[in-house]
């Protein structure tokens, strides 16, 4: 994982906390990783509009095994962002 993603996802727990911000489970720092909701490989960024918190299970299971850019994935994200509070 490269320096720039390790510090995205500091940032991201700093502010939204460590759960997944898919299945909404609480998770030590080092169950969750970064999910690019646009590729790198299609022009995304590490940015924090771009970086999506998931658990293994949701980013290997369910979001990975979705077709990039379809419906299901779009609405996964959209719903996943909605929820998306930083923590008091």
């Amino acid at each position: 994982m490269s320096h720039e993603m390790k510090s995205m996802k500091e940032k991201l727990f700093q502010k939204y906390g460590t759960r997944c911000e898919v299945c909404g489970k609480e998770f030590r720092k080092s169950g969750l990783t970064g999910h690019h909701i646009i590729e790198r490989c299609r022009g995304g960024k590490i940015t924090e509009d771009n970086i999506l918190l998931a658990c293994y299970q949701c980013h290997f299971g369910v979001i990975n095994n979705m077709k990039w850019g379809s419906k299901e994935y779009w609405e996964l994200i959209r719903k996943s962002l909605e929820q998306r509070k930083p923590t008091s």
